[in-house]
């Protein structure tokens, strides 16, 4: 492999897990979160099985429509939209999901020439058990809160836009399946009160906040008793169209970032190995106060003496980029070594334009067949506006 760097895809495993979790749910719309991985093969791939598109930006709804995403099977979110955002979904005729009053009022008072379906999300009083990343029962940029909701839907209700549903994401990566059904369970309660209000199909999205390994070895969370009981909680609503959101479970498993040691050094008694990629390829969501614990291995699965250990850094000019302060295993210059479950969360939320490093290679596959090999410029042109 003469890349340095490379992150590879493998469309077969997203299938399984896309699979994987539909046979966890009640039958339901499943939506990808293009936030989790933008490539547009990986987007694409999505839509031809069957999924619908979550975006949180212009730029995220421009590459869903892009990659062949079907408009009316988007649906807007995010905290302070811009009006090119909102000018745009409404456009092409995607879903909104409203943040704040202050949205619904812009919302509201914009020159359009078309309706667009919205749908209320709300901050629910109740926080999410065992969520590492708690979205709503806490003050937050995310929703409207609980006692305002009321208020909210009838605004929508009132104004020249139709009232679809509500948008209920309350906590991410959570592995419990008792805690998984426990925040459903709060969404489809806050969710009932409006149903009659709804101008069309009751779209309710529950969210989803499946977890998924990150960065290190582990199979995909099973939940055996969800379905059933969530299929038991949804009982009295026959008429609704439920929704759920995955990106971390969905693409976590089918990407592995693979690198190359390029220098070996000693330091005041610290083996240091620098490979080609570092915080610029992944964990630059812990700029966001979000540090990975990255458990890498070998290429060749053969190097595991617990006794040898490498500080396992990358090439970026400051002492935070460390990738495995403890690597198991002498590294050798020329070597290769890998970090698997980085399909969701890597290059796509990564520091990939500091210091001006050479982006990775991104390889798509399916199985044994190359799908797609690129490589994306750090080089941007300015643009006057």
């Amino acid at each position: 492999m003469s890349d340095e760097s490379v992150y590879r895809y493998d469309l077969a495993v997203l299938r399984d897990s896309i699979n994987a979790l539909r046979s966890m749910l009640p039958v339901s719309d499943l939506f990808y979160s293009v936030k989790a991985n933008a490539h547009p093969d990986i987007i694409r791939h999505c839509v031809e099985h069957g999924l619908s598109i979550e975006v949180s930006s212009v730029g995220e709804l421009d590459a869903a429509v892009a990659a062949g995403a079907i408009v009316t099977d988007i649906v807007c979110t995010g905290p302070g939209k811009s009006d090119r955002y909102l000018s745009r979904a409404i456009e092409i005729g995607s879903c909104i999901s409203v943040e704040s009053v202050d949205e619904i009022d812009r919302l509201n008072n914009m020159e359009i020439t078309r309706s667009s379906r919205v749908l209320v999300r709300i901050n629910a009083s109740k926080q999410t058990a065992k969520a590492r990343l708690q979205m709503t029962g806490v003050a937050s940029q995310f929703g409207i809160d609980e006692d305002q909701a009321s208020e909210a839907v009838q605004a929508v209700v009132d104004g020249p836009h139709q009232f679809a549903g509500v948008h209920l994401y309350m906590g991410s990566n959570i592995d419990s399946e008792d805690a998984l059904v426990e925040q459903f369970e709060t969404a489809i309660a806050l969710a009932t009160p409006f149903e009659d209000l709804a101008q069309g199909p009751y779209l309710v999205d529950l969210g989803g906040g499946f977890g998924h390994p990150f960065a290190r070895p582990g199979a995909r969370p099973q939940w055996p008793g969800l379905r059933r009981r969530l299929e038991g909680a949804l009982a009295g609503h026959a008429g609704w169209r439920v929704a759920f959101e995955s990106g971390r479970f969905i693409a976590g498993a089918c990407g592995t970032l693979s690198m190359e040691i390029k220098e070996v050094k000693w330091s005041k008694g610290v083996r240091y190995a620098v490979a080609s990629s570092g915080v610029n390829h992944l964990g630059g969501l812990s700029g966001l106060r979000r540090i990975p614990t990255i458990r890498m291995q070998h290429a060749d699965n053969s190097k595991t003496d617990a006794t040898e250990l490498s500080c396992l850094v990358g090439p970026l000019c400051t002492p935070v980029d460390i990738l495995s302060p403890r690597f198991e295993g002498a590294c050798e210059v020329g070597e290769r070594v890998t970090i698997p479950n980085v399909g969701a969360y890597g290059l796509n939320a990564s520091l990939a334009n500091f210091l001006g490093h050479p982006y990775p290679v991104e390889l798509v596959v399916d199985g044994t067949s190359v799908v797609s090999r690129t490589r994306q410029s750090v080089i941007r042109e300015r643009i006057k506006e």
